[in-house]
Formats: structure tokens, sequence, C-alpha cells
């Protein structure tokens, strides 16, 4: 924003903290919004938002990527997806693939209680924990890396020691 209205950065970065100190503005991630505002969705947007929801709920552990979630109901999923994701209801596990947020907590829950602390598991023990084929299991144990669920070793993963 500073860059198109020419105001230095600093200025900037400065008046953003001001308003935000003072309730007029919230971040939210990359973005500004007003205080307090909330996107309305009409009729068809929010029909269109509870079935993607419906269709990441019903596929569980190996949810559709964004590109058949696209085919499949010819529309950009992107903005809902992420509508959904700052409203709690679906977790971006990669680029391209959100899951239902209540599959993402089962998911960890079987891993924290699956792994013994400072045991290596292996991909395929964990495979078998949790119960996913390579491409998805890969990519969530990479999501547990980043969230400090787990921590991946020379052959394999360990748990994180959870803060009490």
């Amino acid at each position: 924003v500073g860059a198109r209205l020419r105001i230095a950065p600093d200025l900037m970065d400065h008046a953003i903290e001001w308003l935000s100190a003072r309730g007029k503005v919230e971040r939210r991630g990359a973005h500004l919004a007003a205080a307090g505002w909330r996107p309305v969705m009409g009729t068809m947007d929010s029909a269109y938002r509870d079935r993607v929801l419906a269709d990441l709920r019903a596929a569980g552990p190996e949810p559709p990527d964004v590109v058949a979630l696209t085919e499949r109901h010819q529309r950009d999923p992107v903005p809902i997806l992420r509508l959904l994701e700052r409203e709690g209801l679906v977790v971006a596990v990669e680029p391209g693939r959100f899951y239902a947020a209540e599959e993402v907590d089962r998911l960890v829950k079987t891993l924290r209680v699956g792994m013994t602390e400072r045991r290596e598991y292996s991909p395929a023990e964990l495979r078998d924990m949790l119960g996913l084929s390579r491409k998805f299991l890969i990519p969530f144990l990479e999501y547990c890396d980043r969230k400090r669920i787990t921590e991946r070793r020379a052959t394999g993963r360990v748990r994180v020691a959870q803060v009490p």
C-alpha cells in the first residue's frame, strides 16, 4: 500500500501500529481491515461455502486439493477456503490442500497419543498409525514439523514434548 501511495515505509508502519493499538484496524495476515469488519456472503456464496466445507469434512484425512475442488464445483475455491481458514474451520496443511479443522485435530491427537516421547518413528510406522497413504502422510508430517508437534530426524520423526 505504502509504495502505491508513495508513503515512507517507516511512516506507514507507524501509522498502522498507531491505528491498531487504538482498535481502528485489525491485522489479518498480510491484510488490514477496519476493526470488527466481517465479510458478508450472498446466498449463492454461502451455499458454496457450505458445499466446500462438506466436501472437506466428508473426505476425512485425505481431502481433495484446490484443483479437484475447482473441477468439482467449476469455481475457484481459494477465497472461500481462506474465509473458512479465518473462521477456524479448515487448516492449510500444504499449499493447495486444506483439511477440515476437526480432522487435523484428530490426526494430531492420534500422533500425540500413539508416539512415545524421544522414540524415533519411521514413516511406515506413522503411516500405519495415522492410516494415511504416503501422498498425504508426508505433507501432513511436514505440517506437524512446522507446528512443533513432531521433529524430523535422520530416519524418522520424534514427538515434540508438549508444554503443560
